[in-house]
């Protein structure tokens, strides 16, 4: 009889600024954001030596009595709260519970305690030795896994995943990263040297999520340019597989990208051509970035890219004065969604040992914790941490005003230059994914999520309003109008979770 393996994505204790809590919590059907790679990818690679299931939380019931005699557990800082309450539950019914990824891997000792077996680093090296170890009751407590090429990473395997659930698809081009920021904790698991997937591979992913119902993919890459030669090739490739043939598919891709790839306008237009319609930039402590912000936003809404910031605050220069800063910047230019995080100092990163060394890691403060505003560990050097607490609170409470919102969305609108899409032209075109019943399924609870946004408030109420006016004036564009709104929608509840959103800290002067 066949092994069979339970593979949980656990729901989050705490959403972040691009989760999809909101449709649970505005009475709509719950969704999942955006497919989860790693229990897809590990399901591909096991299957060959053992029956596999997947259960997304947020979306699916765990099934505590599963005849599954191994139980995999993934997850990030916001769900390691939920890892180690799905573990507690099935080691008391005697199964064998492994735990793997990025998070587990980086906090070892913080999971050690909580599982049977820990799988360190990548899994593709080892998935062999370790999957037949499970079939052969022989396993090992721990498994170090080295750093893959890639060529051995499967195409992950969608056949059991909750597709007509999920928003986004999602593929992986690269992994690494060789800025080795001093804060990050990603480039500790991945590694400071790049890695690309084969292009063929590349197209069979693609393939993998379009047949699967996807027209928005999200490109999980930390840093996707970093190599340009190989990030060319990748973006060719996407062009290619995305073009105007017989099969177009006209899908939409999301990725993160450094403020500086503004300069590169070779690179910007092989994005434009690929359909890389909207990035996340991340700007480094100390606002540094700030200078020529403007006109690098206007590059890529020139060539039809959404703009997505995240800044994080509490750096050795950050100060009182530093929220007013980051709002008289931000709240003129033409980005709607910005993610403010608090600085967290990841036991794994060489921030973390610096500020240790200079006693500035908060007694009693986990490492553990996810990013989020009013998050941080550390001992701030020019500011108390009460001030940082008021001054997130009235960053965000400034930002989210929903009357600004709505001037950021329409000055997005106004600005963004869908004329560099090679789709532009053929209006009349409509992906076949978005006539499946599942994606028009999703469309409907998007409605309802607006639909509850209206009703949340006067000033909400105003703000859905004046922009599907706004959006009259944009008819193409009118889609992203909706989007922003269930963005909106998510990141005020996510503030609620917090306790960070006053209406009444609004105000002009900078004072809090």
């Amino acid at each position: 009889m066949s092994r069979k393996l339970y593979l949980i994505n656990p729901k989050s204790h705490i959403e972040g600024y691009l989760g999809a809590s909101i449709f649970r919590v505005s009475g709509t059907e719950p969704v999942v954001y955006v497919t989860n790679l790693a229990t897809t990818t590990i399901a591909s690679l096991a299957k060959s030596f053992m029956d596999v299931s997947i259960c997304e939380e947020e979306v699916s019931q765990i099934d505590y009595e599963t005849d599954a005699e191994f139980i995999g557990i993934t997850g990030n800082a916001s769900q390691s709260e939920g890892m180690l309450r799905i573990s507690g539950e099935f080691r008391k019914r005697g199964k064998i519970v492994i735990m793997e990824g990025p998070f587990a891997s980086l906090n070892a000792d913080y999971v050690r305690p909580h599982c049977d077996i820990l799988v360190h680093g990548e899994i593709e090296n080892i998935c062999g030795e370790l999957f037949s170890d499970l079939i052969r009751n022989s396993w090992k407590k721990e498994y170090f896994g080295t750093p893959s090429d890639l060529s051995d990473s499967p195409v992950p395997d969608l056949t059991n995943y909750p597709n007509s659930r999920t928003i986004l698809g999602a593929i992986q081009i690269s992994r690494g990263c060789p800025c080795d920021c001093e804060f990050c904790e990603a480039v500790r698991f991945s590694g400071t040297k790049q890695r690309y997937k084969p292009v063929d591979r590349i197209a069979r992913e693609l393939d993998n999520v379009f047949t699967s119902g996807y027209s928005d993919i999200v490109i999980v890459d930390d840093n996707i340019t970093a190599d340009k030669e190989k990030a060319q090739s990748a973006l060719n490739t996407l062009i290619d597989w995305n073009t105007f043939g017989s099969n177009k598919k006209k899908v939409s891709f999301s990725t993160r990208l450094r403020i500086d790839t503004a300069g590169d306008d070779e690179m910007l237009d092989l994005m434009a051509k690929a359909s890389i319609d909207l990035a996340f930039i991340g700007l480094e402590p100390g606002q540094k970035d700030f200078v020529g912000i403007d006109a690098k936003i206007s590059k890529f809404l020139q060539y039809g890219i959404q703009p997505t910031c995240g800044i994080t605050i509490g750096s050795d220069t950050d100060d009182v004065n530093t929220f007013k800063q980051i709002r008289d910047v931000f709240e003129s230019l033409p980005i709607p969604i910005y993610a403010i995080s608090g600085l967290m100092a990841f036991k794994s990163t060489r921030l973390y040992a610096r500020l240790a060394a200079e006693e500035r890691i908060r007694p009693g403060d986990s490492t553990n914790t996810s990013i989020c505003p009013a998050g941080t560990n550390i001992i701030l050097k020019r500011m108390s941490q009460e001030e940082f607490d008021n001054g997130v609170k009235w960053l965000c409470s400034n930002l989210y005003n929903p009357p600004v919102f709505c001037n950021r969305v329409s000055k997005m609108l106004d600005d963004l230059n869908y004329e560099t899409r090679p789709w532009y032209l053929d209006k009349t075109y409509i992906s076949p994914n978005y006539e499946r019943k599942d994606r028009k399924w999703i469309m409907e609870q998007s409605f309802k999520v607006i639909r509850f946004l209206y009703g949340t408030g006067e000033a909400e109420r105003k703000l859905v309003t004046d922009l599907q006016k706004i959006s009259e004036a944009y008819p193409y564009k009118a889609p992203l109008v909706n989007n922003y709104l269930i963005r909106y929608a998510q990141v005020r509840h996510y503030f609620n979770q917090l306790g960070i959103y006053e209406a009444a800290l609004f105000d002009r002067t900078g004072t809090f």
